[in-house]
Protein backbone atom coordinates (compact mmCIF):
# COMPACT_ATOMS: atom_id res chain seq x y z
CA UNK A 1 0.00 0.00 0.00
CA UNK A 2 1.10 3.36 -0.97
CA UNK A 3 2.14 6.08 2.30
CA UNK A 4 1.12 9.31 2.25
CA UNK A 5 2.29 11.65 0.04
CA UNK A 6 2.90 14.30 3.32
CA UNK A 7 2.70 13.59 6.73
CA UNK A 8 2.59 16.37 9.58
CA UNK A 9 2.50 15.86 13.50
CA UNK A 10 1.33 19.53 15.70
CA UNK A 11 1.32 19.52 19.22
CA UNK A 12 -0.18 21.95 21.42
CA UNK A 13 -0.59 21.91 25.64
CA UNK A 14 1.32 19.43 28.02
CA UNK A 15 0.59 16.94 30.86
CA UNK A 16 -2.92 16.01 31.10
CA UNK A 17 -4.06 18.62 28.08
CA UNK A 18 -1.44 17.46 25.32
CA UNK A 19 -2.95 17.41 22.43
CA UNK A 20 -1.73 15.71 19.02
CA UNK A 21 -2.67 15.93 15.42
CA UNK A 22 -1.17 13.34 12.91
CA UNK A 23 -2.10 14.61 9.67
CA UNK A 24 -1.67 12.77 6.13
CA UNK A 25 -2.64 13.63 2.65
CA UNK A 26 -3.25 11.54 0.40
CA UNK A 27 -4.13 13.16 -3.21
CA UNK A 28 -7.14 15.22 -2.90
CA UNK A 29 -7.71 14.15 0.98
CA UNK A 30 -6.45 14.83 3.92
CA UNK A 31 -6.69 12.19 6.90
CA UNK A 32 -6.29 13.63 10.89
CA UNK A 33 -6.13 11.72 13.72
CA UNK A 34 -6.42 14.30 17.32
CA UNK A 35 -5.54 12.37 20.49
CA UNK A 36 -4.54 13.84 23.95
CA UNK A 37 -5.69 13.78 27.37
CA UNK A 38 -5.24 11.14 30.15
CA UNK A 39 -6.01 8.57 27.43
CA UNK A 40 -5.63 8.93 23.85
CA UNK A 41 -7.65 6.33 21.58
CA UNK A 42 -10.03 6.43 18.55
CA UNK A 43 -13.45 7.61 19.93
CA UNK A 44 -15.19 9.16 16.41
CA UNK A 45 -14.50 9.23 12.93
CA UNK A 46 -16.07 12.10 10.62
CA UNK A 47 -15.48 12.07 7.61
CA UNK A 48 -16.65 15.54 5.45
CA UNK A 49 -16.06 16.98 1.57
CA UNK A 50 -15.50 20.94 0.76
CA UNK A 51 -18.87 22.28 1.29
CA UNK A 52 -21.14 19.56 2.89
CA UNK A 53 -22.05 18.35 6.18
CA UNK A 54 -19.72 16.10 8.09
CA UNK A 55 -20.82 12.57 8.47
CA UNK A 56 -19.70 10.91 12.24
CA UNK A 57 -19.83 8.09 13.97
CA UNK A 58 -18.78 7.58 17.31
CA UNK A 59 -18.54 4.44 19.41
CA UNK A 60 -21.00 3.83 22.29
CA UNK A 61 -20.25 6.30 25.54
CA UNK A 62 -18.03 8.50 23.48
CA UNK A 63 -18.13 12.05 22.88
CA UNK A 64 -15.39 12.23 20.40
CA UNK A 65 -17.88 13.28 17.71
CA UNK A 66 -18.30 16.68 18.75
CA UNK A 67 -14.42 16.99 17.59
CA UNK A 68 -14.47 15.12 14.83
CA UNK A 69 -17.75 16.47 12.72
CA UNK A 70 -16.64 20.25 12.94
CA UNK A 71 -12.79 19.38 12.67
CA UNK A 72 -13.46 17.39 9.48
CA UNK A 73 -16.06 20.16 7.81
CA UNK A 74 -12.98 23.36 8.84
CA UNK A 75 -10.19 21.15 7.14
CA UNK A 76 -12.48 20.34 4.03
CA UNK A 77 -14.16 23.86 3.63
CA UNK A 78 -10.79 25.70 4.61
CA UNK A 79 -8.06 23.15 2.17
CA UNK A 80 -10.60 22.21 -0.48
CA UNK A 81 -10.40 18.78 -0.06
CA UNK A 82 -12.09 15.74 1.20
CA UNK A 83 -11.32 15.65 5.13
CA UNK A 84 -11.61 12.24 7.54
CA UNK A 85 -11.01 13.31 11.54
CA UNK A 86 -10.87 10.09 14.47
CA UNK A 87 -10.49 11.67 17.43
CA UNK A 88 -10.15 10.41 20.94
CA UNK A 89 -9.30 12.72 23.99
CA UNK A 90 -10.00 11.52 27.52
CA UNK A 91 -9.58 13.01 30.94
CA UNK A 92 -10.97 10.94 33.47
CA UNK A 93 -13.79 13.17 35.74
CA UNK A 94 -13.21 15.84 33.62
CA UNK A 95 -13.88 19.45 35.17
CA UNK A 96 -16.05 21.97 32.94
CA UNK A 97 -12.47 24.08 33.14
CA UNK A 98 -10.61 21.62 31.83
CA UNK A 99 -13.19 20.17 28.88
CA UNK A 100 -12.84 24.29 28.12
CA UNK A 101 -8.83 24.06 28.54
CA UNK A 102 -9.05 21.45 26.03
CA UNK A 103 -11.31 23.01 23.18
CA UNK A 104 -9.42 26.13 23.40
CA UNK A 105 -6.22 23.74 22.76
CA UNK A 106 -8.06 21.64 19.97
CA UNK A 107 -8.58 24.72 18.34
CA UNK A 108 -5.47 26.47 18.72
CA UNK A 109 -3.90 23.62 17.08
CA UNK A 110 -6.54 23.40 14.27
CA UNK A 111 -5.30 27.20 13.53
CA UNK A 112 -1.81 26.53 13.64
CA UNK A 113 -2.00 23.47 11.32
CA UNK A 114 -4.25 25.17 8.74
CA UNK A 115 -1.67 28.45 9.17
CA UNK A 116 1.48 25.57 8.48
CA UNK A 117 -0.11 23.57 5.76
CA UNK A 118 -1.31 26.58 3.94
CA UNK A 119 0.02 26.34 0.28
CA UNK A 120 1.11 22.74 0.98
CA UNK A 121 -2.46 21.59 0.83
CA UNK A 122 -3.06 23.78 -2.39
CA UNK A 123 -5.22 20.72 -4.00
CA UNK A 124 -4.13 18.74 -7.19
CA UNK A 125 -6.22 19.14 -10.20
CA UNK A 126 -9.41 17.12 -9.88
CA UNK A 127 -12.18 15.91 -12.86
CA UNK A 128 -15.31 15.33 -11.91
CA UNK A 129 -16.34 11.17 -12.63
CA UNK A 130 -20.02 10.15 -13.74
CA UNK A 131 -20.92 9.12 -10.24
CA UNK A 132 -20.10 12.77 -8.48
CA UNK A 133 -16.51 10.80 -7.32
CA UNK A 134 -13.87 13.28 -7.36
CA UNK A 135 -10.09 12.05 -8.31
CA UNK A 136 -7.03 13.28 -9.46
CA UNK A 137 -6.62 14.01 -13.02
CA UNK A 138 -4.54 11.20 -14.14
CA UNK A 139 -3.30 13.02 -17.22
CA UNK A 140 -1.42 15.63 -15.32
CA UNK A 141 1.82 15.91 -14.90
CA UNK A 142 3.46 15.15 -11.86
Amino acid sequence: MAGAERRFVFSVGEGRYLLEADVMLYGDSILLHLAGGERPHVGAAAAAAPGQKAKCFSFPGHRDGDWAAPFAERLANALSRNAVVTAGVHIDAAEKEELETLARGANRLIDSLLETLGEACAPPERHEHPAGCVFPDPDSAE
